[in-house]
């Protein structure tokens, strides 16, 4: 489903000097194919942006299409190394309030509806995906994606009063590497990924 990546990111990718857009270790620009392979969340992907596709490399899943967003804009982005170590929400970013809801609220109810108050369950999948435990919630897993961009899982088991929550939080590196509906992507793509949709 890469080709519902917006071609006009890929054709201002295709223009970009390759020099100004790597990021080693994280991606490499092969200049023979004129394509970038990136490493993101334990997985190798092959941006070819005179072609306007995005390939696994052996052993990797087809990327869904949020991922592959992220993917090609992240390429596009101006990128840090190390994260800021600041955890914060979608919300606190500049706009975030008014943008991450109705349409763009972050599915957090996937992972809820996956694994209820089986910790035992959430903590597995989460190791599966390269995630460390945190000291955070009932139930808390960093994971690094590529960079200085890093994501939270904070998960509250249910009780008396309050039913099972999960939120995500994201390092404050993004506020100055990505756009709102490019955080939106990764987020989502998270959602679905830790819950087994995508």
């Amino acid at each position: 489903m890469t080709d519902l990546v917006d071609g006009r990111l890929y054709a201002e990718l295709a223009g970009r000097n390759a020099a100004d857009v790597v990021l080693a270790p994280c991606c490499e620009y092969n200049e023979e194919t004129q394509c970038y392979t990136v490493r993101a969340w334990g997985g190798s992907y092959v941006v070819c942006p005179h072609q306007a596709m995005i390939r696994p490399e052996a052993g990797t899943a087809e990327p869904p299409i949020y991922f592959s967003i992220f993917l090609v804009n992240y390429l596009l982005a101006e990128k840090k190394a190390t994260p800021a170590g600041q955890w914060i929400s979608e919300k606190d970013l500049s706009g975030g309030p008014t943008f991450f809801r109705g349409p763009h609220r972050i599915p957090t109810d996937l992972i809820v509806d996956a694994f209820g108050d089986d910790m035992e369950m959430l903590g597995k999948r989460c190791r599966q995906l390269g995630g460390t435990p945190l000291d955070m919630a009932d139930c808390s897993f960093g994971f690094d994606i590529i960079g200085s961009i890093r994501l939270a899982l904070l998960y509250w088991g249910s009780d008396d009063d309050f039913e099972a929550e999960a939120k995500l939080l994201i390092d404050a590196s993004v506020a100055d590497t990505l756009q709102l509906d490019v955080v939106f992507a990764l987020l989502s793509h998270a959602c679905g990924r830790i819950a087994k949709v995508s």
